[in-house]
């Protein structure tokens, strides 16, 4: 159950993406919202016109744990405002780092962020910052990729679960469930199983039947089936299932992106048709590629 969701923030309109989708799922949800700045230590820039003075070095600390805050208090009067219950919290330290430890101690349910930000006066990727915390946290974590347009509809009406029959995949499932009933998501399951070309890619191709693509089809079918009747039956969900055949990262993609409104939930770890595969690779393409905000869950074993 998601009680707590901490949004990383770094003062930028960028970073402030996941905004409302962490007020979305806080209204939903019934839970409150963390605001989390890291404040970057004061660092001489050796290219700039005026040396900064190492003398000034408290000051400089100071000064930047001020603008932080007063940030911080503008962004909590805007959710108060809203009606979401929200706390502060900044400190020093690497962004990721300070995201990692804050997740680590327990104090959040959810990691909601956007992908890109600007920290301080320099501009940063925030795919690096992304990356070690999806890598570095078993708290679920939602990505958001910032909003091109101002103002642009960032309501979530439907969920996308790629899954592959394994145990890992799956584990995705009860969070999205939560979700799915508290926010009254459409849910769309979808497997994606390789070509022919693909599948023997590194092997003989008397390494698998002539109907080896048939039989996984088949196979697949009645596990989506399977499983959306299921989540029709216990929660009540509105549910559709599809298999699909070619890329694994670009299909779970492109039928997310096909959808307005949508978001995609996944494990990072799983297993498709006849071979084991890293799903951390698929997910990183998802994240990247996909314009869809993307919940990753980290299976627990």
């Amino acid at each position: 159950m998601i009680k707590r969701i901490i949004v990383p923030l770094d003062g930028s309109e960028h970073s402030e993406s996941a905004l409302p989708y962490a007020v979305s799922f806080a209204k939903a949800l019934g839970a409150s919202v963390v605001l989390l700045h890291a404040v970057s230590e004061p660092v001489i820039d050796m290219f700039a016109d005026e040396q900064i003075i190492w003398d000034n070095i408290d000051e400089l600390r100071e000064s930047a744990r001020r603008a932080s805050a007063e940030y911080l208090q503008r962004v909590s009067a805007r959710l108060t405002a809203d009606g979401i219950t929200n706390i502060v919290h900044n400190v020093y330290g690497v962004a990721a780092d300070v995201i990692l430890g804050y997740a680590t101690s327990g104090s959040g349910d959810l990691i909601a962020m956007s992908t890109h930000g600007r920290s301080g006066i320099r501009r940063f990727v925030m795919g690096s910052v992304a990356t070690r915390v999806v890598n570095g946290t078993d708290t679920p974590l939602l990505l958001v990729q910032p909003q091109e347009e101002a103002g642009a509809d960032v309501g979530v009406t439907s969920v996308f679960v790629p899954l592959d029959m394994s145990p890992h995949s799956e584990e995705v499932l009860p969070l999205t469930r939560e979700l799915a009933k508290a926010m009254k998501l459409d849910m769309s399951l979808i497997m994606v199983i390789p070509t022919l070309s693909q599948l023997f890619v590194g092997t003989e191709p008397a390494a698998y039947p002539t109907n080896a693509l048939e039989q996984v089809d088949k196979y697949a079918r009645e596990y989506l089936k399977e499983k959306a009747e299921q989540f029709q039956s216990e929660d009540g969900l509105k549910v559709s299932w599809k298999v699909v055949q070619g890329d694994i990262g670009r299909g779970i993609t492109d039928d997310a992106d096909s959808q307005a409104n949508s978001m995609i939930a996944m494990s990072t770890h799983g297993r498709t048709g006849l071979r084991r595969w890293v799903l951390g690779s698929v997910t990183d393409k998802v994240i990247r590629s996909s314009g869809r905000p993307v919940l990753v869950v980290r299976p627990s074993n």
